[in-house]
């Protein structure tokens, strides 16, 4: 007789709540209508497969036919705008043999800062010092700009410079402290940059020396050191992570890379723990919606992932060793290179990670509490300045990662009680074109985004896989063939639970924007745009009869201007989105208002609105499949995105006590959701 199998312990995700249809919400005291119609688009036969790729094929072609018009009517413009310039005199766009150089030094103690940035403002032009504080620039175009020096940690200075051919000016630069890098350059606010202190919005940082120091892996935990958020790991077998920022939950937020929301519903899954620690130059967390710039997701907030960039030639190797007790221990070793050649005309910084964690079991129960993983990430970044004031940046990443929870890890994942698997290989990029004009008040910025993935995957719970069935006899009751009759059931059941699924996600748009020198009662900033994001997401699990199958496009147009000095801000923005899982146009708006009434005090009030299209995967699909259930997953007709309206208030307060930086943060903000989806 086959023997009976132990109870299982709960071992379900904290966030798991089996669904088969979604449907929208309705206030309390309405009476909701429920919809189980399938949608065409998410369920569907093969007949009419051929049929549904022509269509497919047919709106990529229109939509990317607007969006080509877009940028031809963009690139029009600035062609006009560059026309506009070269009515100037020659002597103005003549490159003079000019040089400039000098040192960087600390104020007060007189040491030399190595690795400052030294750089014209709104051009291509720019250069670090030495290890010994130097700097170099030659070749200079003639006219007025302006020179920054910043660094991470003290105050960034700026020196007004006119350069002609006699130019050749010595410089001596003494940076001072700053308190918490209020001086900063960040550039989540607005896509360009601005400083921590004139943001719009409330932006925290954590830097490439706070990743460092802290001996941080992967993108996850160096979020953990920011404070209003939250890195919740939902999954003790798997180890999937979500972030909640002011309070909502991880589909909230949008994750993006150099500002580019190029993360898709299927590799966010297990992202956090994804992206390496040692690609990043710094992280932003905008605290707040933001919707209008980088799409309907960014309701709680963003995280703009910054990825390095080479400004000198170096190297850099580390291995570290951590163990977690129980013999348990994790291996991770990096390495960072970059290469700039001597003009400075171009560059690349290449970067590696290969991490093998052990599997960890806290209490002994045979379960895992962090889950066995491998984990190997490369990838590049490289610019070539084709002119002074244009630019062409290119990136690559490409990961291959394993993990698995559960128990019996030494077996086939069918063979034990419990099994999380998946197996990701990720694959993206991007390429952008920058043109600024040569009065540095004109810029146009032309993108192109991808990312590819394909994981295997096996979800599966419940009584293991029995080699051995015994035969069934004519002298055996009933009870007995049942019995082996449920065996051979859930034979084929755990032996057919390995799952599919590819993923692949572009974004192409441009950006244009304008800096006005006074517009009605203050300088201003004109920022407008177009983008097309489209997603192709298929799914295919042992325990589902039919696979998922979704796509999504969607083009965007937006704008919004800042008006802004020392002491005030203000700005309005406006986006609109066509959604092809949504009849009609979504329209939503963005205010804030910045005021500064001490150099070391930031007040600031935000209103957004933003929405949530429907999708019909989720992250909480790998924790319905492994529990053992059979899902036919379906939208239902008709149905709405959901909206948010969004209120944001803070205060900030900067001080620096002898050494110690001070940062004081008074937070308050509402978020209201109308037809969230359930």
């Amino acid at each position: 007789m086959p023997t009976q199998q132990p109870e299982l312990p709960n071992r379900r995700c904290t966030h798991a709540a089996p669904r088969l249809t979604v449907l929208n919400s309705h206030p309390t005291g309405t009476t909701p209508l429920y919809y189980y119609i399938k949608q065409h688009n998410s369920v569907h036969t093969a007949q009419t497969t051929n049929c549904a790729h022509g269509m497919r094929q047919l709106y990529i072609y229109i939509t990317m036919r607007k969006l080509l018009l877009i940028l031809l009517a963009l690139i029009t413009l600035q062609t006009t705008l560059q026309a506009d310039e070269h009515k100037q005199p020659k002597r103005q766009r003549h490159r003079a043999r000019a040089r400039i150089s000098g040192s960087v030094y600390e104020k007060g103690s007189g040491q030399h800062l190595p690795h400052a940035t030294v750089r014209l403002k709104d051009t291509t032009i720019g250069i670090t010092t030495d290890d010994e504080g130097n700097f170099q620039l030659d070749n200079l175009p003639q006219g007025n700009h302006t020179l920054e020096v910043s660094m991470m940690g003290f105050k960034t200075i700026t020196q007004q410079l006119k350069v002609d051919d006699e130019t050749d000016h010595q410089f001596r630069f003494e940076l001072d402290e700053g308190t918490l890098s209020l001086d900063e350059i960040v550039v989540s606010a607005s896509r360009n940059g601005t400083t921590r202190r004139q943001s719009p919005s409330l932006i925290s940082i954590v830097g490439i020396d706070m990743l460092e120091n802290t001996s941080c892996t992967t993108l996850a935990d160096g979020l953990r050191f920011q404070p209003g958020l939250r890195v919740e790991n939902n999954c003790q077998n798997c180890g999937n992570t979500q972030l909640r920022i002011n309070g909502l939950e991880g589909p909230y937020s949008q994750i993006l890379i150099d500002s580019r929301p190029i993360i898709g519903a299927l590799s966010g899954i297990y992202s956090l723990e994804q992206i390496p620690a040692n690609m990043i130059e710094r992280i932003e967390v905008i605290r707040g919606g933001s919707s209008v710039l980088f799409g309907g997701n960014a309701i709680g907030g963003a995280v703009n992932i910054v990825t390095r960039e080479p400004l000198n030639n170096n190297a850099d190797f580390s291995h570290n060793l951590t163990s977690f007790g129980n013999g348990a221990i994790e291996n991770n070793t990096t390495f960072n290179a970059s290469l700039v050649s001597d003009n400075r005309k171009a560059g690349l910084m290449i970067f590696g990670q290969h991490r093998l964690r052990d599997a960890y079991d806290y209490d002994g129960d045979g379960f895992t509490e962090l889950a066995q993983l491998k984990n190997r990430a490369m990838g590049l970044r490289s610019y070539l300045k084709t002119s002074d004031y244009s630019r062409i940046t290119l990136e690559y990443q490409n990961m291959h990662e394993f993990r698995r929870g559960g128990d019996r890890l030494d077996q086939q994942p069918y063979m034990a009680y419990i099994t999380e698997q998946t197996e990701h290989h990720i694959n993206s990029g991007s390429l952008k074109f920058d043109q600024y004009s040569h009065n540095q008040k004109h810029k146009l910025s032309l993108f192109f985004a991808a990312q590819h993935t394909d994981r295997h995957s096996y979800y599966g719970a419940g009584a293991p896989y029995i080699a051995y069935v015994p035969e069934i006899t004519p002298d055996m009751n009933a009870e007995e063939i049942n019995s082996i009759n449920e065996i051979l059931a859930n034979n084929l059941l755990r032996i057919n639970s390995f799952g599919h699924s590819r993923e692949t996600n572009l974004q192409a748009g441009a950006q244009y924007s304008y800096l006005i020198d006074h517009l009605w009662f203050m300088p201003a900033e004109f920022i407008s745009g177009a983008e097309y994001l489209g997603n192709n997401l298929k799914d295919e699990s042992g325990y589902r009869r039919m696979g998922l199958s979704q796509h999504a496009k969607v083009a965007s147009l937006y704008a919004q201007n800042e008006w802004k000095n020392n002491q005030w801000g203000f700005l309005i923005g406006l986006r609109g989105d066509k959604h092809n899982m949504v009849s009609n146009p979504i329209i939503y708006p963005r205010a804030n208002i910045r005021y500064n009434p001490r150099e070391d005090i930031n007040l600031r009030l935000t209103y957004s609105e933003g929405y949530r299209a429907p999708q019909i995967y989720d992250e909480n699909l790998h924790v319905d499949i492994a529990g053992g259930e059979t899902i036919i997953r379906e939208l239902a007709d008709n149905l709405r995105e959901e909206r948010s309206r969004s209120f944001n208030l803070s205060a900030d307060y900067y001080t620096r006590p002898g050494n110690v930086d001070l940062n004081l943060l008074a937070e308050g903000f509402y978020t209201h959701l109308t037809h969230p989806f359930t």
